[in-house]
This record gives C-alpha cells, structure tokens and sequence, in this order.
C-alpha cells in the first residue's frame, strides 16, 4: 500500500514538472489532426483458441493470411488473397512494410484469432494507385479497403541484453 502512495505521488509529481516545463517553453495543446479523417473499424470474426498466449506488439514478426478487397459503391471485390494462394505473408510490425490500416487492425491480435479491418483510404495507399497486371490499376486511388486477416504464427520481437 505504502509502495503504491509513493508511485502515485511520484507520478503526480512528473505530471506537474512536466506541464510546468510545456507552460515555460510555450508549448500549446493543439486539436487532433486526424479527428475529421474516418476511422479504421476492426471486428473480431473468431477468437484466438488460447485466450493466454502473446498478442501483437510492435516489433513482432507476424504471420497471416488475408483477403484483401476494394469498397465499391454496391460491392466488395477481392484484388489479393493469401488464402487461396496457400501462403501466409510476413511481415514485422512497425517496419513499415505494409499499410498503417493493416499494422493498427492487427495490434492486440494473437494466433488464430480472425478481423475484419475496414480500412479508409488514408490509411490504406491513399491518393496513390496500384498497379495490376498489363498496365491495369489494380487498386484505384483512396480506395476503402476491407481484410480479412487471419493471425498465423506471431515471433515476439527479440529481448535486448
């Protein structure tokens, strides 16, 4: 009990310096830059079987597969899918390697656990496009993106010594 009064004090005290500093430095809260964006949506199709074991963190180096798919006016349309290929992707998260809507959905998440991530074009690719096959576009410019991901395999990001 004591230990926990001493931290809490201790916090309250950073918490005060700090705000002290931000005031001395002339530092400012400023409004959310993303608060009129649209936001990624993230549904939990099946819960992972072992409730206990790791969840995505940064620095993991995950394994999914995934169904990716266009947002049209009346319609979804599949452009990518590791499922019927039959081979997982990975990727390490926060390498940047993927889209930000991708990284985010995927935080929390743990082996065989299955999202859906409706992903708005801004943290999908954005005002670029992607090219398809024959100099077709494959994903049009801010295009919504929905996935399916399923979590194959997660390798914790290393301890450092």
């Amino acid at each position: 009990m004591l230990k926990s009064l001493v931290f809490t004090l201790l916090l309250l005290s950073v918490v005060a310096f700090a705000e002290e500093v931000a005031e001395n430095v002339g530092m400012e809260e400023t409004a959310d830059p993303f608060a009129d964006k649209p936001k990624l949506k993230i549904g939990i199709l099946k819960e992972p079987s072992d409730d206990s074991s790791h969840r995505i963190g940064l620095g993991d180096t995950v394994s999914v597969h995934y169904r990716g798919k266009l947002v049209l006016e009346s319609e979804e349309k599949v452009f990518d899918s590791s499922f019927e290929r039959g081979q997982p992707f990975s990727f390490q998260i926060g390498a940047r390697k993927v889209i930000p809507g991708m990284e985010r959905c995927l935080y929390g998440a743990a082996v065989d656990e299955i999202r859906r991530c409706s992903i708005p074009a801004w943290l999908g690719y954005g005002e670029r496009e992607v090219p398809g096959p024959d100099d077709t576009v494959l994903i049009p410019a801010n295009s919504d993106l929905v996935f399916d991901v399923m979590v194959v395999e997660i390798e914790p990001k290393p301890i450092e010594e």
